[in-house]
């Protein structure tokens, strides 16, 4: 991993080469340690080291940026140089925003030297261990062993120096076999934290209990939902409706309903990088420190998140959200925290006298970014509840859905909150959840 002194002095080298008065420089090393593995064990693997220089510079209210894909000195004055002949024939930005100054950061502890260290021999003892779960359910284990470390430097020259380290470890299996498919995964910054044989023997139990699904008539259902689904939906909302550039331009259902009940009275939803759970930075793409922000608090609608573009625009300021400059997108939210309930899985499926356990969704996708209608598939486990016992398996359902409508018909949150993956990239905090009159336009033939 790029170590804070070297990366600190890459960027201030590049800031102080620079021949214009505003430069940042944006330094991110990832060592990437991967094993791919399938029913006869592991298939592929690699260590993936990549370092990205990005140099911003501003002439004037003329922005110009270039990066680089290494350290190699002669390249990032290239990129330099590049940046600054861009910024020389960029338009004009009618509102030019300078760099902001330093800043005081709130710690945040996800790095570990277990994590960093771990080896490809710790990797197959998992992918074995894995296998071993899922051959006593006569089932195949597929999946992935993963660890990265990844260092994060941002420098300008208004005096702002910023550095983080983080590491993260994954470990996900999914147990196949004839007419089976159970899936179920784990993520933590201390590997130790990830126990692969665990992971591997609630996959199997899945996959297991999987077989011979049954056709269901799709429909509104009650549906009890595990942390990886609820995650899948999530992310749209915060790719598409929790900035406040979504908000100012109409975009976004939260526009002008601040204060307003806009989902079910157990939602509290917001975005925390400080959370125990969350693996992230506690600076934002232009080095300004992260504040933990409430979108909806009991179902009432709160504010979005701001960059300081936006908090100028609304008189307030900036809580730490924006991407990498300059950017159209606007400020977004990358750490979601959906608050836990008081409800365990056990108790939600107990309370569901016809529904559906869902353990993740599939292929989701977006429809409408204000309602947040969304489409998608089950997938790895799908079950039918009946008098509040699992019933039995069946075939995978495609469902339309507002997210916005199906949180405001929320039953009860789950008391657990995990790490969870959503389907198109980002990790949430997020509980299981149970709620009615979800609605299933579909059913497939597997």
């Amino acid at each position: 991993m790029l170590e804070r002194a070297e990366a600190v002095d890459v960027a201030r080298r590049l800031v102080e080469s620079s021949p214009l008065d505003a430069s940042e420089v944006r330094v991110t090393h990832v060592t990437d340690s991967f094993l791919r593995y399938a029913g006869t064990g592991p298939t592929q693997d690699a260590v993936r080291d990549v370092a990205c220089v990005s140099v911003r510079v501003m002439d004037g209210a003329r922005t110009g940026k270039a990066t680089a894909g290494t350290l190699d000195a002669a390249a990032l004055d290239r990129a330099l140089e590049r940046a600054c002949a861009a910024a020389a024939v960029a338009p004009e930005d009618p509102e030019p925003l300078p760099l902001p100054g330093p800043q005081d950061y709130a710690p945040k502890d996800c790095f570990s030297d277990a994590t960093a260290g771990e080896d490809f021999g710790a990797k197959a003892a998992a992918v074995s261990a894995a296998r071993d779960a899922c051959a006593e359910k006569d089932l195949d284990a597929v999946g992935m062993a993963q660890t990265w470390v990844r260092s994060e430097t941002v420098v300008n020259s208004e005096g702002l120096e910023a550095h983080h380290a983080s590491s993260r470890a994954h470990f996900t299996t999914t147990a196949t076999g004839e007419g089976a498919s159970g899936w179920a995964d784990s993520t933590d910054f201390d590997a130790r934290g990830v126990d692969a044989r665990d992971v591997a023997e609630r996959a199997a139990e899945k996959g297991d209990a999987s077989r011979h699904a049954a056709d269901v008539a799709p429909g509104r259902y009650d549906v009890v939902m595990e942390p990886a689904a609820l995650s899948a939906l999530l992310g749209f909302a915060a790719w598409q409706g929790l900035g406040a550039q979504q908000v100012e331009e109409g975009s976004s259902f939260l526009a002008g309903r601040r204060g307003e009940d806009v989902m079910g009275g157990a939602v509290t939803l917001g975005d925390d990088v400080f959370h125990p759970l969350h693996i992230g930075d506690p600076f934002d793409g232009e080095g300004v420190a992260r504040v933990p922000v409430r979108f909806v608090e009991g179902g009432v609608a709160r504010g979005p998140v701001h960059d300081r573009r936006t908090a100028r625009a609304a008189g307030c300021a900036s809580t730490g959200h924006a991407v990498p400059q300059p950017s159209p997108m606007g400020p977004m939210p990358e750490h979601l925290v959906f608050s836990a309930g008081d409800a365990n899985l056990d108790a939600m499926i107990a309370a569901t006298e016809r529904g559906i356990l869902v353990t993740r969704f599939h292929y989701t996708n977006l429809i409408d970014p204000v309602r947040l209608d969304l489409t998608g598939m089950t997938r790895n486990g799908t079950f039918l509840i009946e008098n509040g016992e699992i019933a039995g398996p069946v075939k995978n359902l495609r469902f339309t859905e507002s997210l916005v409508g199906l949180l405001g018909r929320v039953k009860s949150v789950g008391s657990e909150c995990v790490l969870a993956e959503g389907f198109f990239g980002g990790e949430f905090v997020v509980p299981a959840l149970s709620v009615g009159d979800f609605r299933f336009t579909s059913a497939a033939e597997f």
